[in-house]
This record gives structure tokens, C-alpha cells and sequence, in this order.
């Protein structure tokens, strides 16, 4: 039984109409609800939140269908934003009173880390943004902001997430990429601590670096799939990992060395492709590099075909992991490694 007594198709009335999962839509038959997907799917929603995640994490977000790698699954304007060395209390409180009603009652519905402080709503909004808000940098505005993004909000913390956040560059809105194929039910996950412009080693961290750090920077204990039990296999493969990082950090000058560097990417991307999504394009770009300048300098014809042939390859998939990034950083690295070499 639905709200709605009308089919979404084919205009049938009844009272035994079926909910599509988005609660926008009813039809009266599954072949009337598969002839209007092509229609529906536009504005129907891949993900609904669900009171509770995975184990104690409470609330997160949940895909409503297959999804594949490199899919916008939400693109948010942030509900309040402030500057970040900014304490204009009196601005931030007009700013949330100035939003609709049922805007008020879902940002006051998020996340609070300390609901029994009946100590005013300024407060409690504080709080709320404290703790679930994204931070914004601006190069060209020259501004640091904290944005609130309702939904996003609802995203829970992973280790090995399948999605992840790509900032606008010219605006405040927030989308969110796929990283990885999710299964209809899966949970849609981001990494909260990720950034590209960490030091060689300091990704695919261990179990106990990476919980120390969540702690450190957002002050809960991570209850992921990654974390919730010790994996020293898993662990053993990330230090290396982190150790054939640090290796490539010496550069490469010749012949031999070029080589050798190239040799320790292809293992570093392998293992990067196991542990998390979100290394793909460093590990990427730490094999085409080297092998870009194999293909100039490397004097062996048999070599240079086999090296053009993993450059396609390595090409395209960066192609496809650029999804995930913004625009201006993809467009300074794509023309270093567009096409290979005419030599």
C-alpha cells in the first residue's frame, strides 16, 4: 500500500499500488515499473538512508541498484557553510533560520556529539557542524570554508571506501563518485581522512595508524570492515605498500634506473589495487612516468613494443580513474601522459 493510488505509467488507480524504493513513484506491476525505468531512473535517487549502518555506525547511505566505477551518485550544495577562521555566531544563526523548515529539521537531526547540552540551538548547531561538516579550500578565492552537506552527512567513514568526494572548483557544491562497482544494499562509503597531497608513504596505512589518525582527527574509534578486526596479511601488504612508496621518492636518471623504477611502480600498483581505490591514480602516474621515458630512451625494439602496449593500457585506466578528481588537477597531468612517444 502506498500514498499513491495512481500508476507512474500506465495511470491505473488502485489501492494495492507497490513504492519504487525513492517513495516518489507506485506502479501497479513490475513490467509497468521496468517500462518507465528509462523515464524514472532520472530522477530516482541511487541510494536511500537507512536508520543504521554497518555494525554500530549508525545511519549511513545505501545503493538502490548496481552502480559502476566513475558515477556522480550526488552532487550537494552546502545547507550552511562559514568561513573557518571566522566566529561570527550571530551570522551563522541567521543563516540557519533564514533555511525552510524541513531544511531546520534535518540539519538538527544529524549527528550530535553531546545531545544532552540543552544550552541553546546555537550551541547545537555548532556541534553539528563540528562534526559533519566538509572543509573547502579555494586557491583562486583564497578561502578556507566548513560546509554542511545534509546528505553527505549521512556517509560513513571506510578504509577501503567505494566512493569519494570531488569538490567543485569554481563553487561550494559537493559530489559524490563512485570508485569501485557497488552491489545493490552495499553501503556507500568515503574515506574522511584521504587526500592526494599526503607525503610518499603515508597512504594505504596500517590497521593501527589508520585508527590512531581517525582518532586524532575526528575523535571516534573506526568501526570499518577494514578495522574491525586485525589483518596481518593485510597489514604485511601495506607496509610494503608504504615501503615501495617511499623507494620511488629517489627518481630515476638513466637507462637502468628508469627500469628499476618502473619495475617497482608495476608491484606498487598492484598491491595499491587490492588495498584501496584511491591510490589508483598516484599509482598510475608513478608507471607511466618512467615508462613515458622507457619508450624515448630505451634503444631494444621488442622493449619499446611491449612498453607502448602497457602504456595504452595504463592510459586508459587513468583515463577512467580521473573521474574522481577534480578537473584542474586532471588537466595538468593528462597532457604529460597523453599519447606515447613517436620515436
Amino acid at each position: 500500500m502506498t500514498s499513491s493510488a495512481t500508476c507512474g505509467y500506465c495511470g491505473e488507480t488502485s489501492n494495492n499500488l507497490k513504492s519504487c524504493i525513492c517513495s516518489a513513484l507506485s506502479y501497479c506491476s513490475k513490467i509497468c515499473q521496468k517500462k518507465h525505468w528509462k523515464v524514472h531512473r532520472l530522477a530516482c535517487p541511487p541510494f536511500s538512508k537507512k536508520g543504521t549502518g554497518v555494525g554500530s555506525k549508525g545511519r549511513g547511505l545505501f545503493a538502490t541498484r548496481g552502480l559502476n566505477p566513475g558515477v556522480v551518485i550526488l552532487r550537494e550544495d552546502p545547507a550552511l557553510s562559514a568561513d573557518i577562521n571566522c566566529n561570527d555566531d550571530d551570522e551563522l544563526l541567521k543563516s540557519f533560520k533564514s533555511l525552510p523548515s524541513e531544511k531546520q529539521a534535518e540539519i538538527l537531526n544529524l549527528h550530535d556529539p553531546c545531545p544532552e547540552d540543552k544550552q541553546g540551538l546555537l550551541r547545537k548547531i555548532k556541534r553539528i557542524m563540528d562534526v559533519n561538516c566538509c572543509r573547502s579550500s579555494k586557491k583562486l578565492q583564497n578561502t578556507v570554508k566548513k560546509n554542511l552537506y545534509v546528505a553527505n552527512a549521512f556517509i560513513n567513514h571506510s578504509c577501503k571506501p567505494n566512493c569519494c568526494w570531488k569538490p567543485s572548483e569554481e563553487s561550494e557544491t559537493m559530489a559524490v563518485v563512485t570508485m569501485t562497482p557497488i552491489m545493490k544494499g552495499e553501503e556507500i562509503t568515503v574515506n574522511y581522512f584521504f587526500t592526494i597531497a599526503d607525503e610518499r608513504g603515508e597512504f594505504c596505512l596500517t590497521r593501527e595508524s589508520r585508527r590512531r589518525k581517525i582518532n586524532e582527527l575526528f575523535n571516534f574509534d573506526c568501526l570499518c570492515s577494514e578495522c574491525s578486526q586485525p589483518r596481518e596479511e593485510d597489514d604485511k601488504m601495506r607496509w610494503q605498500y608504504q615501503r615501495l612508496d617511499r623507494q620511488l621518492e629517489v627518481g630515476f636518471e638513466d637507462l637502468e634506473s628508469t627500469r628499476r623504477v618502473f619495475e617497482v611502480a608495476e608491484v606498487k600498483l598492484d598491491l595499491g589495487t587490492k588495498l584501496d581505490a584511491q591510490v589508483l591514480l598516484r599509482d598510475l602516474m608513478d608507471c607511466l612516468i618512467p615508462l613515458k621515458c622507457l619508450l624515448d630512451i630505451d634503444p631494444d625494439q621488442d622493449r619499446r613494443g611491449a612498453y607502448a602496449h602497457r602504456y595504452q593500457e595504463l592510459n586508459k585506466m587513468l583515463r577512467g580513474a580521473a573521474n574522481a578528481y577534480p578537473e584542474r588537477f586532471i588537466n595538468d597531468i593528462l597532457p604529460f601522459v597523453s599519447s606515447t612517444s613517436s620515436s
